[in-house]
């Protein structure tokens, strides 16, 4: 009888991973294998992996403030396969399948019966195609912090504690607080367990010091490059001295994004817009609520359960909830990624009350779910049906044959450049990395993000304009929100010089393009 149960275990995990592997594939390729144009900050993290590829060394040639992940990894693809677009959605292709397997492994080990999908099909068909289209290190990291999870609950000595330092030092390389902030979690809980199944205080000490030995050990090993090639002041001065400062002057960085994305989302012009705001609310609203009401249930019956009851969904509690409510730029996006505790709170929260909850209405909340779950499934099949039956325009790049819905705010960036540079060139985008890897063009500075708040320094600006006089670009794709009077900038603002001199020295060559950070244009040099 167990090895039936094992086997359908087995059969529905592989067939919610294929499900998966599917459903995505069919957001980022126009069939059979064309990559669908998605712009985003992944298209910053294919830009510096390019530049690794190219031969510059990160944190020294050009600034990042992230731990290496990510562009490690599309610099080892880029070794293997080439300069190829499709590497980006075949890999947001690996992280969903990556990310519903470990959440499938995780939840299993929380629920009995067939109810532990429902987390990971939630994750991955209420909020994927929205939110989890990325190939960034946000997506990366996620999938490690879960293997941490399911190393303590799986491996209950040390030998746990030394899987789950590695993955937590994984997760780090590619988001660097996530994985001390499992660390701290775990260690949290190792304490906790300890003392409920009363270890000594020494065995909980050696435990914490295995684990965190084992995250040292791990992240040195995997940053000793990058530290080596770029100097240890370089290192530390862009990876925890700036984003201490200064990562919350972007208007994406802090609180302000909650007010702003929560409004984008609730804005709803129609069915499609309605269904998307759904996600939206779950991971930025329901979710955290779902920690307070798991904790409050906590304090009010844990003397009714033994501690075998809440062992493990207090590692899952406890880890989710320092992810969460540490997330100081909390927006539906960076709460999704996050989001596979939350979920496995969220069904256990549902489970809990259906069995324990005095009114009989409560019954009917785990078939409900269940039957919510199946029609998200099947309503996102058919978006991502619909998807191939879209009328996409192809552009053929020196990266490859991309595929991407007709539009100004792409002919007038993509295909205007596509049609007067050459692979090699120099070219300044002025505001997101985003045209440099799909063209194939290089950036003259060392920055990839100019923004008119105190994000970029005075030095960045002095330093790219040294660049541009040693190395002028032709074309320089320019945010024309940043040209305004010295007197009416903000005290943060330090990119007056850097505007001066693009108005002295270039001129317009097209029309500008609305997009999300303001009217873009792209400037030719005058002389």
């Amino acid at each position: 009888m167990k090895k039936l149960a094992l086997k359908e275990h087995s059969l529905s995990r592989f067939a919610i991973i294929l499900a998966t592997l599917v459903f995505v594939y069919l957001l980022v390729f126009k069939f059979p294998f064309t990559p669908l144009l998605n712009e985003s900050d992944h298209h910053m993290f294919l830009y510096e992996g390019m530049r690794l590829f190219d031969g510059d060394a990160m944190y020294r040639d050009f600034f990042q403030f992230t731990f290496p992940g990510s562009q490690a990894w599309y610099w080892l693809m880029f070794s293997v396969f080439g300069a190829k677009y499709w590497i980006l959605p075949a890999t947001i292709v690996l992280i969903s399948g990556a990310s519903v397997w470990v959440c499938l492994k995780v939840s299993s080990e929380i629920f009995t019966g067939k109810i532990y999908v429902i987390p990971a099909l939630l994750y991955i068909f209420f909020g994927f195609r929205y939110l989890g289209l990325d190939g960034a290190h946000r997506m990366f990291s996620p999938v490690f912090v879960m293997l941490a999870i399911f190393a303590v609950i799986k491996q209950r000595g040390m030998f746990g504690c030394i899987l789950a330092g590695a993955f937590c030092a994984i997760a780090s390389f590619f988001t660097q607080q996530r994985g001390v902030l499992i660390v701290a979690a775990i260690g949290i809980f190792l304490v906790i367990d300890g003392l409920r199944t009363a270890k000594t205080k020494g065995t909980i000490a050696r435990s914490i010091a295995v684990l965190t030995l084992s995250f040292t050990v791990v992240i040195t090993t995997l940053c000793c490059y990058f530290l080596i090639v770029a100097g240890p002041n370089n290192f530390i001065d862009a990876t925890i001295v700036y984003p201490a400062k200064y990562y919350r002057y972007a208007i994406y960085n802090n609180f302000d994004v909650m007010v702003l994305d929560l409004t984008k989302a609730l804005h709803i012009t129609s069915p499609s817009k309605a269904f998307a705001a759904l996600p939206a609310i779950l991971y930025l609203l329901v979710l955290p609520v779902c920690y307070l009401i798991f904790w409050t249930l906590f304090l009010l019956r844990k003397n009714r359960h033994g501690w075998e009851y809440w062992r493990n969904i207090m590692l899952i509690a406890i880890s989710g909830s320092l992810l969460t409510f540490t997330n100081f730029a909390p927006n539906p996006s960076r709460l999704f990624q996050i989001a596979m505790p939350g979920l496995i709170i969220f069904v256990w929260l549902t489970v809990y009350f259906k069995d324990n909850a005095r009114f009989s209405a409560a019954k009917f909340a785990m078939p409900a779910l269940a039957s919510a779950t199946i029609l998200v499934v099947v309503l996102s099949f058919v978006q991502a049906t619909r998807l191939q039956f879209t009328e996409f325009a192809l552009m053929d790049t020196p990266t490859g044959r991309l595929a991407y819905i007709h539009a100004p705010i792409i002919d007038q960036r993509y295909g205007w450049l596509l049609k007067r540079t050459s692979p090699g060139d120099y070219v300044f985008e002025a505001y997101q990395p985003y045209i440099y890897f799909p063209l194939r063009l290089r950036n003259p500075t060392k920055y990839g993000q100019i923004w008119d708040t105190d994000y970029t320094r005075p030095e960045h600006v002095t330093e790219s304009i040294d660049a541009l006089i040693a190395n002028p670009p032709r074309y320089i794709l320019w945010n024309n929100d940043y040209n305004k009077a010295q007197e009416t900038r903000s005290p943060g603002d330090h990119i007056g010089p850097l505007s001066q001199y693009l108005q002295t020295h270039y001129k317009p060559a097209n029309e500008a393009v609305e997009i999300p950070e303001g009217k873009i244009q792209i400037w030719e040099k005058t002389d």
